[in-house]
Order: structure tokens, then C-alpha cells, then sequence
């Protein structure tokens, strides 16, 4: 009897003691200092790299220029049944220049837009580079790589190709923004399904050797900047 009547007391004392530390614990929590966030992983990295090595110049370059047509746009001649040599011939001939600016930037070391090099200087209404003109002439890169394979130029077929995905994965991987993330992956995404192509239709051995050892297992993988822009600016 004497036990029972130790343990109620016990419990009647534990009560209001495990109630006050909750109540305390509960205080604390909402009114007493908050630690500091550490947010270092959010936050964009500053970049430095020279002009003459950021590819991005040459995108701009590439904005700056005309382009010709064909009586089928790029997008027309690519989703045809079948290829019409002739057009994609004649499409790629007269856009030779910038087919050379997409070379000249899938050769750059980096690709970064200055604003996005120094946060610092990031702002909601900061200027956005557009991709317009490049998902233009990645497809006529294509369809070249694609007349070259059709006309039994595996190799040259493959350096096309290979100069696409380059580029796009250069952008795919790039600090900051959405965009430019998206325009990167639409490159790569069109550039290893024609090299798929490429792999199907070539009897070159060394030509497919090479292929595997320089696409072993390639992934487009994804950027683990990207938001951190609108991160940064709030």
C-alpha cells in the first residue's frame, strides 16, 4: 500500500516537472537566439576567367549574325521522313560562318555569363543572354553530321556531332541560370541521338572504337547551381 501510495506522489511531482521543461524547451525555441544559418551551398561561387577562354563572346558573336534559309527550316528538314540532301546542303553551305562560331565555342575552355561570374553584381533584372540562335545552328550542325553520314563521311559525321555536345555540355554545366541549363541539355539530348545514328549505320571499327572510349557511359547530368541565382537575389 505504502508503494502504490510512493508512486502516486512520484508521478504527481513528475508531472508538472516534465510539463515545465517543455513549456521551457518550447520558449526557448521560439524566443531565444536562432543559430546562425549556414547557407554556404546556396550561394554562387565568383569565377575568373579571361575573355579570349569564356565562350560566352562567342555566343554573342553568334547573335550578331544573319541567318539564311532553305524553302524547309531546320526544324522542317530535321523532322522529315527523309533527308533531303540537296536543302541540307545548301542550308549548311550558306550558314558556313556560323557553323565556325559553334566550333570556335565548343573549343573554349568555359562557358559563363559575366553576371553570373560575380554575384555581386547579380540582379532580378539582369540581362538574360538568349539561346535562340544557338539551338538554331546545333540543328544545322545535325543535319550536316546526319549529310555526311548519309554520303558514307563517318568521321566527319562524328566530329560534327561531337562539337554539339561539347558545346552543350558546356552550357548544361555552367553556374546559374535555368535557361542556359536547358538550351545545354536540348544540345546534348540531339547530339547523342544522332550519335546513336552515327554508331548504327558507320563500318568504320576505329572510327567506333574511338566513339566508345571518348562516350563511355556519358550522362547528361544535373547542374546543382541552378536557382541559385534567385537564391542569391532575395
Amino acid at each position: 500500500m505504502k508503494k502504490k501510495i510512493l508512486i502516486g506522489l512520484g508521478v504527481i511531482i513528475a508531472i508538472p516537472v516534465v510539463l515545465f521543461i517543455i513549456v521551457y524547451g518550447i520558449h526557448k525555441i521560439f524566443t531565444g537566439d536562432l543559430a546562425e544559418v549556414n547557407d554556404k551551398d546556396l550561394l554562387l561561387e565568383t569565377v575568373n576567367i579571361s575573355d579570349k577562354d569564356n565562350a560566352y563572346f562567342d555566343l554573342v558573336k553568334l547573335n550578331e549574325i544573319k541567318f539564311y534559309e532553305t524553302a524547309s527550316s531546320s526544324t522542317e528538314l530535321l523532322e522529315a521522313k527523309n533527308l533531303d540532301l540537296k536543302q541540307v546542303k545548301e542550308l549548311f553551305d550558306k550558314n558556313s560562318e556560323a557553323l565556325k562560331m559553334l566550333e570556335d565555342f565548343s573549343n573554349k575552355i568555359f562557358f559563363i555569363e559575366p553576371v553570373m561570374a560575380d554575384p555581386s553584381k547579380l540582379r532580378a533584372d539582369s540581362e538574360i543572354i538568349t539561346g535562340t540562335k544557338l539551338r538554331e545552328v546545333t540543328r544545322i550542325l545535325i543535319l550536316k553530321s546526319r549529310y555526311e553520314l548519309e554520303s558514307k563521311h563517318d568521321t566527319t559525321a562524328y566530329e560534327d556531332v561531337k562539337t554539339v555536345i561539347s558545346s552543350g555540355h558546356k552550357l548544361s554545366g555552367s553556374q546559374g541560370r535555368l535557361t542556359t541549363y536547358l538550351v545545354g541539355v536540348s544540345m546534348e539530348k540531339i547530339g547523342l541521338e544522332t550519335l546513336d545514328r552515327i554508331v548504327e549505320k558507320s563500318k568504320n571499327n576505329k572510327l567506333l572504337s574511338e566513339i566508345h572510349l571518348y562516350f563511355p557511359n556519358f550522362e547528361i547530368e544535373i547542374n546543382k547551381t541552378l536557382f541559385k541565382d534567385d537564391y542569391v537575389m532575395l
